[in-house]
């Protein structure tokens, strides 16, 4: 629902609680170009992520998901620090959209809802793969795509096993076609699935 829909709801008085507010972790590893913007504006992208959202007044909760004590210490600093984003971090911030939306071509967040596949694919691995090809370069694209889906393993989870038969869409909350996209998988990583298909 975006803004728009986050408005929407404070018009009715209702509390907006926000989930994955950094994107599944892709905004706390973004491409090499956004980090390089994000340091002349001296702030970490985590930081800016977060404050962007804390500085909407129609955010009533942001729930950050940690997997490290570091990772906690950081979010209760950056819970501290009350500075608004000054406008170069703001500019910063929609620099960085532009570079994703070239970087990240399909908007998964790793949820796992679409899962499990009736086909063994491992859906959110793959688009994770195919996203880190064009925001990381294509080897460590097929490096990721080659250890998620285990392709060396005769019982692969390959974006090629995919019949479509699109039960994972129907679970999907980003409204992804997911059985498009995993086409899309498959010819950009043409060698793995011509290698190792079932």
């Amino acid at each position: 629902a975006g803004t728009k829909g986050l408005k929407a709801a404070a018009a009715k008085g209702l509390p907006v609680i926000i989930m994955e507010p950094l994107l599944g972790g892709k905004l706390a590893n973004v491409p090499k170009k956004a980090v390089e913007i994000f340091k002349k504006a001296e702030i970490t992208p985590v930081n800016a992520a977060l404050k962007w959202l804390w500085e909407k007044k129609e955010v009533t909760v942001v729930l950050s998901g940690m997997s490290s004590v570091k990772q906690l210490e950081e979010n209760i600093k950056y819970s501290n620090d009350t500075a608004p984003l000054t406008p170069t971090q703001h500019k910063a911030i929609i620099e960085t959209e532009k570079i994703f939306k070239q970087s990240y071509k399909v908007p998964c967040t790793g949820c796992n809802y679409c899962t499990p596949c009736p086909n063994k694919v491992n859906i959110p691995g793959c688009f994770a793969a195919y996203n880190a090809s064009y925001a990381n370069g294509l080897i460590t694209g097929y490096q990721q795509y080659i250890t998620s889906t285990s392709a060396l393993n005769s019982k692969n989870s390959l974006a090629s096993n995919c019949t479509s038969c699109k039960l994972c869409e129907q679970k999907c909350p980003q409204h992804i076609q997911i059985s498009k996209e995993l086409k899309k998988v498959t010819h950009r990583f043409f060698l793995v699935s011509i290698v190792f298909r079932k």
